[in-house]
């Protein structure tokens, strides 16, 4: 999915302040997500992303060359992992430097989340931290 579209439709129906997930991948182009997130930002919204990958993403651990597809647009590559580790963790470095730079910026909390990590555990590292609102009296 184009992330940052998702997102530009989220903000035209989330009129209202509020906590606003977002759980995904990140596998995309960082500058028109960080346009829309800047919306979000600037809408008021308390944004929390949690940034999913699989281990074999994380790691390239892949030993065989191989077909790859890229399963959003369908686009195939033939690729020999060995000779594109490298150069595929050192961009995931960068990308994933460049997403928590953003989030800083922009004030999003920001939990990256391999997807072997069991929900529970995500969700009791999200949780405790946040302050609990006392309620407040509604104006008459």
């Amino acid at each position: 999915t184009a992330l940052h579209l998702s997102i530009r439709q989220l903000a035209a129906l989330l009129p209202k302040r509020g906590m606003t997930c977002l759980i995904t991948d990140l596998l995309a182009p960082l500058e028109p997500l960080e346009r829309q997130l800047r919306l979000l930002s600037a809408m008021g919204h308390d944004i929390v992303l949690f940034h999913l990958m699989d281990r074999a993403e994380i790691e390239f651990t892949f030993e065989k060359a191989a077909h790859f597809r890229d399963i959003e647009t369908g686009t195939e590559h033939y690729l020999d992992p060995a000779a594109a580790r490298d150069t595929y963790l050192k961009n995931l470095h960068t990308h994933r430097a460049a997403i928590r730079s953003t989030c800083e910026r922009l004030g999003i909390e920001h939990h990256w989340t391999p997807t072997d990590t069991p929900l529970e555990r995500v969700l009791f590292d999200f949780l405790p931290p946040r302050p609990r609102q006392a309620a407040k009296p509604r104006r008459a």
